[in-house]
């Protein structure tokens, strides 16, 4: 429930009029998410989050990729969010 809140704030914010492709990047951590035989991102946490985008008409792209290289990308990218990652003590 948290993340959708979170998805619904972000995206009020967000202006429609110039709304740019949102990607979104998330590591592989089962049930929440993980990556298919096919290629496509699965799991609890992008379930939720595909119905409060498709909504609100957002053009997003999702992706699993290692924690490190998700966060050096939301951090010098923009439009670039990480969701769902494992916090740990060496994350810390």
């Amino acid at each position: 429930m948290g993340l959708i809140r979170f998805c619904l704030v972000f995206l009020a914010f967000a202006n429609p009029a110039c709304a740019a492709k949102l990607f979104l990047t998330t590591e592989v951590y089962p049930p929440y998410n993980l990556q298919a035989s096919d290629g496509s991102v699965r799991g609890v946490y992008i379930e939720q989050l595909k119905i409060v985008l498709e909504e609100t008409g957002t053009d997003y792209e999702v992706t699993v990729m290692p924690w490190a290289r998700a966060i050096a990308m939301a951090t010098t990218q923009p439009m670039h969010c990480v969701f769902a990652t494992a916090r740990t003590a060496e994350r810390e």
